[in-house]
């Protein structure tokens, strides 16, 4: 069988089919990447990436080129756990020792990992909806039953999770901002959440994606911080978002017990993190620079956030409404109305050169809400003043020359 690809050329597909589980990676793959453009999710720029101290210690590292590049243990070198350890503490509340860590080469990967160890196939997982698409395939892909949950403005809705009639094997849950509404869970909420998980004997897996990114004073304490002994919790973390984007190394914090597991289980993918990233970030945590980074960090997101809270009051509360995020590089924009969100993103990309994720597809029921979740972590001010009234303009051409909505403009 002969299939026409994207560029005019014939595949010659093999005889024998691929398993179930293909459409899944298949349809993963098609959310794709998104390009640089205002609103993406994960662009850097270079306010926000590590100054001078991290170029030095990059060069420091490469002085002696062969070191640092052999096998390593695939739970991470200790200087890089310990680290770890030492910023959880100090930004997270979270008391650890640096033998319950293991690099991870980001989030995904560390719920990959949970996926293939924690269950067996046909298990039932609790999942926040709307919530990350990427992860509800992820655990699709190995074969586990997701049992929706809603999303309140405290975060996943305990009453409808305490109400099922069979309690599932775990919950994935991000308290810290909820992706993709930013909805915060309230550390009574958190508390809740694990006792009654440590009462059903169900796992907690915590996606702390936004951890180190805060625009709050006092940010809440990590869900981990309730199960100091760490009988039922796996905490999750990346430097993706406080380092760079395509800087590949994160985190997972278990109960001591299970790291041989874990960290073996690594073996059977890409064996170990880089260990030139794991020296280079621990001496950046160890020697304060990381502390210094975070501080200026957040205060360009503070002000980029409220930037484009300030241009969203100007243009679109006629379109739809937000919240405010207290933690993150995002904000959630919901339409008043039901608007094919998915078709008007492909439309504001191919014309308007802006890139505004659709948030239908975060939702895995038919009661979804439709918007868009607009990033702010890589743009400067003057570039989201700009970006937002492109976006109204894309908006009100979208609408005007489709009849069906007409109704929805006021002019």
């Amino acid at each position: 069988m002969e299939q026409k690809s994207h560029d005019d050329s014939f595949v010659r597909h093999p005889k024998m089919a691929l398993n179930s589980r293909a459409e899944v990676g298949e349809s993963t793959y098609r959310i794709g990447v998104d390009p640089e453009l205002p609103f993406s999710l994960m662009s850097p720029d270079l306010q926000t990436i590590p100054g001078k101290k991290w170029v030095q210690l990059v060069t420091r590292c490469q002085k002696i080129p062969w070191r640092h590049n052999g096998f390593s243990m695939p739970e991470g070198i200790p200087d890089y756990r310990q680290a770890v350890a030492k910023t959880l503490k100090e930004h997270r509340g979270i008391v650890c020792d640096y033998q319950q860590v293991v690099a991870v080469s980001n989030i995904r990967q560390g719920l990959a990992l949970c996926a293939q160890l924690l269950f067996e196939p046909g298990d039932e997982i609790a999942v926040e909806n709307p919530g990350y698409q990427v992860h509800h395939n992820l655990l699709r892909f190995y074969g586990l039953k997701l049992i929706p949950i809603p999303v309140t403005d405290n975060g996943l809705d305990l009453t409808t999770l305490f109400s099922l009639e069979k309690p599932p094997k775990a919950v994935l849950v991000a308290p810290n901002n909820q992706f993709p509404t930013t909805a915060v869970m309230s550390e009574n909420s958190r508390k809740a959440l694990e006792e009654w998980a440590n009462l059903k004997n169900c796992w907690i897996i915590e996606d702390d994606y936004d951890g180190h990114i805060s625009h709050e004073k006092y940010p809440s304490p990590s869900i981990a911080v309730f199960d100091p002994l760490w009988t039922n919790t796996i905490h999750l973390g990346s430097f993706s978002k406080s380092i760079y984007p395509g800087f590949k190394l994160g985190y997972m914090v278990m109960n001591r017990s299970l790291v041989k597991a874990f960290a073996g289980a690594r073996l059977f993918s890409d064996r170990q993190c880089c260990e030139n990233h794991e020296v280079v970030l621990a001496n950046f945590i160890n020697e304060g620079n990381f502390e210094s980074h975070l501080r200026k960090l957040r205060n360009t997101l503070n002000s980029r956030r409220n930037v484009l809270l300030a241009e969203l009051e100007k243009n679109l509360t006629i379109f739809g409404k937000w919240k405010v995020p207290k933690n993150g590089g995002h904000i959630c924009f919901e339409f008043y109305q039901s608007i094919d969100d998915v078709t008007l993103s492909a439309f504001l990309k191919q014309k308007y050169r802006i890139v505004c994720r659709p948030l239908s597809p975060q939702y895995l029921t038919n009661d979804k809400k439709f918007g868009f979740i607009l990033g702010f972590s890589g743009f400067s001010e003057e570039a989201l003043i700009r970006a937002v009234g492109v976006l109204k303009k894309g908006i009100v051409d979208f609408i005007q020359n489709t009849p069906s909505y007409s109704q929805i403009l006021p002019y």
